[in-house]
């Protein structure tokens, strides 16, 4: 219900009232405040700031000066009427009222608040024309149509136009400046400008610093985030919960899992509500740091504090149980988000897949990737991988290398990893030649898809384990002759071949090569060196 406006029309004619400036600006303040709530009532729909104007002018009796002009031309921008507000400039032109300052800027504001950079353009262009000098508040929204355009180049030709003519930028200058420069992935000049706006004196407030830590965020300078978050709190700056979450992302990005949990409290203890963004980045951290049961927490806390958990918040529980090795818990999480009537997304679906994996449910993670196409979501290289490593988990190799070639069927190009998951498959079921056969293939199958060192390793172990000690020691001679340098693994695995083919002083020789190299032998390796020593005793 409109109450003003319907008193207005109902009672004020009926009382030969007639409106002025001040009831203009009441009237489509309210019919602003209506339209954005999307409020219906006894009087229908809440009629726009245009259409209200345009009543109270036919109405008579008063003839809308200036100010009443430009309150109408600021609701039409708030609620989106970009249009409407230049048929009101326009009109009060022919009606021989001539613009001034505060017209120009508030129709700037109001074409720039839907995004129309070219017209806010073409106003100040026309203002200076009337030899109207543009104020910092001029700049300022002529900047900010600029940002929400997302045109930076205008914005920084104008920030700098704004120093030329002697006027001092202010924060809502800058901020404007800076957000032109992120919706235009100009993130390092986002920042020098946050550095000009702290070296010219201008108390920052939340929304400019706001604006730099998405550029760290952007440039992955996740230290620089917390930089300035202790600077924001040292200058009594009051961080909000987009603040609070841009920074507990950046403690996940650092692995700083304890921190992001503190700021996670500090913000509650503050009173300020954490949202899902807030505890997804969370319980990202606590699954980087391999936290379930942080992780699960959070994830009641959520509940428990009436906030949905979303796809994100879910798959990174998922992946902290995972990797924790409580697959369980991880596959009944991935249930009930679908319960919840939540559509998995592939990083949900990898999550679960991983999850199968580690519990050697390898036939459930086929049907994952089979439920996948069922309900429209494109499986990816990582999600093939995921579930080679499921099948090569439980030795099921001919389902892994048909897997790897179902991946070329549907156009999904293999990487080193997915070669790698199914060469592993075939080191543990002892399929050498499969193995042999995977390594050639990749080398001249795919151009500039070269086997790494853990591609190497797999296959000296399918060799080794088949009892093809030559075979064994040509590959790591043949890995060292491509400049990949062996690990502790590649060298116990090498040493072993050694022994087998009765090549004791060769082993005694890698053994020294790999110290030389500061590589430390771990437990294994000492073992088949101490095999070397006794049978070369014999």
């Amino acid at each position: 219900e409109n109450p003003v406006f319907c008193v207005f029309s109902g009672r004020m004619v009926d009382f030969d009232l007639k409106p002025h400036a001040s009831t203009y600006k009441l009237l489509m303040g309210v019919s602003t405040v209506n339209e954005n709530a999307n409020t219906k009532g006894k009087c229908g729909e809440a009629p726009k700031p245009y259409d209200v104007f345009q009543q109270l002018v036919n109405m008579g009796g008063f003839t809308p000066n200036k100010y009443a002009y430009t309150v109408a031309i600021s609701e039409c921008g708030k609620s989106g009427q970009w249009e409407q507000a230049l048929k009101l400039f326009d009109d009060m032109q022919v009606k021989g009222l001539s613009p001034n300052q505060i017209n120009y800027c508030a129709t700037i504001s109001a074409v720039g608040k839907s995004g129309k950079w070219k017209q806010a353009l073409r106003l100040f262009d026309d203002m200076k024309l009337q030899g109207i000098s543009p104020n910092q508040k001029t700049y300022s929204a002529t900047i900010s149509a600029c940002a929400n355009g997302g045109k930076w180049k205008p914005a920084l030709a104008l920030l700098e136009s704004v120093k030329e003519d002697g006027i001092a930028p202010n924060d809502v200058t800058y901020t404007a400046a800076m957000r032109a420069c992120l919706k235009g992935k100009q993130w390092k000049r986002a920042l020098s400008i946050f550095e000009d706006m702290i070296e010219s004196g201008i108390d920052v407030d939340k929304q400019a610093y706001f604006a730099a830590m998405s550029s760290c965020n952007k440039v992955k300078d996740w230290k620089c985030i917390l930089f300035l978050f202790d600077e924001m709190r040292k200058r009594d700056v009051i961080p909000d919960v987009y603040v609070y979450s841009l920074v507990i992302s950046a403690c996940e990005k650092l692995g700083r899992w304890k921190k992001a949990l503190k700021l996670k409290n500090d913000m509650i203890t503050q009173g300020i509500d954490p949202n899902a963004f807030t505890y997804g980045a969370a319980i990202s951290a606590c699954k980087k740091a391999v936290q379930w049961r942080h992780a699960l927490c959070l994830l009641d806390d959520m509940k428990n504090r009436n906030i949905s958990p979303n796809v994100v918040a879910y798959s990174a529980a998922m992946s902290a149980c995972s990797k924790s090795g409580k697959w369980e818990y991880a596959l009944a999480l991935f249930r009930e988000m679908i319960k919840d009537g939540l559509k998995p997304d592939v990083v949900a679906y990898g999550a679960a897949i991983s999850a199968c994996g580690t519990g050697y449910q390898w036939e459930y993670a086929l049907q994952l990737l089979e439920n996948m196409d069922s309900r429209g979501v494109i499986p990816n290289v990582k999600i093939y991988t995921a579930t080679i490593l499921a099948c090569a988990n439980s030795r099921e190799w001919k389902k892994a290398v048909e897997l790897l070639n179902e991946m070329f069927g549907r156009g999904i190009s293999p990487d080193v990893t997915a070669y790698n998951a199914a060469i592993s498959a075939c080191a543990k079921a002892r399929e050498w030649v499969q193995a042999l056969a995977l390594l050639r293939e990749m080398e001249h199958k795919h151009k500039g898809l070269f086997p790494d060192r853990a591609t190497y390793g797999f296959c000296i172990a399918a060799c080794g384990r088949s009892g093809k000690f030559v075979e064994a020691l040509d590959l790591f001679a043949e890995m060292q002759s491509r400049g990949i340098n062996p690990d502790v693994r590649t060298y116990t695995l090498a040493i072993s071949a050694c022994n087998q083919s009765l090549q004791w002083q060769r082993a005694l020789d890698l053994f020294n090569e790999m110290k030389c190299r500061g590589i430390v032998p771990n437990m294994f390796t000492h073992n088949a060196i101490v095999r070397s020593r006794a049978l070369q005793a014999r």
